[in-house]
Order: C-alpha cells, then structure tokens, then sequence
C-alpha cells in the first residue's frame, strides 16, 4: 500500500483523502457516487467477488462505460494480486529473486 499511497500522493491527493479510503462509511462526503460505486465493487471483489450483483452491476453501468469497468477490474485484480503476493512472500519469509522483474513472469524465490 505504500506504494500505491506515495503515488496518489505525487497525483495530488489529500491526505485527508487518503486517510478516509480506512474509514469511508464515516468519510462518504469526501467521494463522489462514481467513486463510492468503484469503491464498493473494489471491496466486493477483493471480499466475495461472487455478491457482485445485478444492482451492483447497474449502478457501475450508470458510472462508467466498458470500457472503464474492464479497467477498474483489471486494477482490483492486480492490486489484490500484488497484495496476495506481498503477504504470502512475508509469511514464508521470502522474497523475490533479483533477477526476477515482476510478480507475474514466474515466481523464484530466495530465502532471507
């Protein structure tokens, strides 16, 4: 996540921003109905992709074209992906091999 955190930064997000993505229930006034409805499929798919729903799906349709919705989903799966990797690598206590550029072109690990 920090990462990802220090790029919304260098993009222009608020900080305050940033800090409402862990509370957004209390921070809805701070999105958008286009971004509260990203974010809500954001936390289904990465949750229980299966209760993506008609509705759901609706509300995204009357947000974003195709086009979009592809995209959004390609960066959840990613994200979570990253995440999953990320997670797993610290759990084995691994990491990456150097020679390796990426999580997704094969996965070799040395161990610390």
């Amino acid at each position: 996540m920090a990462a990802h955190t220090a790029l919304a930064r260098q993009l222009g997000v608020s900080e305050e921003l940033l800090d409402a993505l862990y509370h957004i229930d209390t921070h809805r006034h701070l999105f958008t109905a286009r971004e509260l409805v990203a974010l809500r499929f954001a936390e289904i798919m990465t949750t229980s992709a299966r209760d993506v729903d008609e509705t759901l799906w609706d509300e995204l349709q009357a947000h974003f074209d195709d086009g979009e919705l592809v995209e959004i989903a390609t960066v959840i799966g990613d994200s979570y992906c990253d995440w999953t990797v990320q997670l797993l690598q610290s759990l084995r206590g691994c990491v990456p091999d150097s020679s390796i550029r990426g999580y997704y072109r094969g996965m070799r690990y040395a161990r610390q």
